[in-house]
């Protein structure tokens, strides 16, 4: 008669298993303050995540009708870095700061760049050797803001984050984030569209339009084929995740929609470009998700603003 050389689990399920998860979001303080993580007791290993703030959208230009005018840019998104880790390994304490995304633009004001995420060994000023892991190494940059000989630039894209020496006791993953999109042409045009979730469950925000003597909608976060997730309520056809806002008269205007943020499945998306306007003040672009970049304003008597940037977002997962 054989017999197994170790006990095995029923059904594969571990008997005794301990899971903890320990989310950390912005505290959207004028300082980024530190919040604790706590060792939990009984696990062995630990699954950290790092994204950034993503960047802001920027401001359209003023303008009467007639006169030229470019969208505002939209702004980058984060990257995502990750870490594999023995729990042993860790201190009984680690120090996170989650970064903030940049904040729209005004009215021919570029937007503000995102902020990094750190999780640190110790409560002080990010350095090196007291980093863990970072959600990029440069952050995510704000869209240009259009003017009357050009559109507004998109927002630069992070680079990567690099494992610090400590992140070597583990297995150390990023991927780097997304650069922004245009504005409208200054002589009249839609926003530059995002087709989200290509390469990461982020992306950057959509540009909004330009205009001279006619209105146009602003850009769009579109997808390109079908994300069957019915059972929360999300479009299950290719088509627009956030909507371009509407160029036109002031009760026809409507700002860019705010992108989406989906925790199950983790999927965030950029706001929506806003639509120009050649008699009233221009759409305001949407905020984005997590980690986000906010879309770009659209052109008006009054530049429409670009959206803030979305938080971003440290989690870590022990078993």
């Amino acid at each position: 008669m054989n017999f197994p050389a170790t006990p095995v689990d029923l059904f594969h399920i571990p008997s005794n298993f301990k899971g903890d998860v320990q989310i950390f979001h912005a505290n959207n303080q004028s300082a980024i303050n530190f919040q604790q993580w706590t060792k939990p007791r009984g696990v062995s290993m630990s699954y950290i995540v790092c994204i950034g703030g993503g960047g802001g959208g920027g401001g359209a230009h003023s303008a009467a009708s007639g006169t030229n005018g470019g969208g505002g840019g939209g702004g980058a998104c984060s990257g995502i870095s990750r870490l594999i880790v023995p729990t042993f390994l860790l201190p009984d304490s680690l120090y996170v700061q989650v970064g903030v995304g940049g904040l729209g633009g005004a009215a021919g004001v570029a937007g503000g760049a995102g902020t990094n995420s750190h999780v640190l060994f110790s409560p002080l000023t990010f350095a090196a050797a007291n980093s863990l892991i970072s959600s990029n190494t440069n952050a995510p940059g704000g869209g240009g803001a259009g003017t009357l000989a050009a559109v507004g630039t998109a927002g630069t894209v992070p680079t990567i984050a690099t494992a610090t020496v400590e992140a070597s006791i583990g297995v150390f993953s990023a991927t780097v984030g997304l650069v922004g999109v245009t504005g409208g042409a200054v002589a009249g045009g839609a926003g530059s569209n995002v087709t989200p979730w290509g390469a990461l469950p982020l992306s950057p925000g959509a540009g909004g339009a330009g205009a001279n003597n006619a209105d146009f909608n602003g850009g769009s976060q579109t997808l390109g084929s079908a994300a069957n997730f019915g059972y929360i309520n999300f479009p299950t056809t290719a088509g627009a995740v956030a909507a371009g806002g509407t160029g036109g008269s002031l009760l026809a205007l409507l700002p860019g929609g705010a992108g989406v943020s989906l925790m199950a499945p983790f999927f965030q998306s950029g706001g929506a470009g806003g639509g120009s306007s050649v008699g009233f003040t221009g759409g305001d672009g949407g905020r984005g998700g997590i980690g986000c970049g906010g879309g770009g304003g659209g052109k008006g008597t009054t530049g429409g603003r670009g959206g803030n940037g979305g938080n971003g977002l440290v989690a870590i997962f022990s078993w």
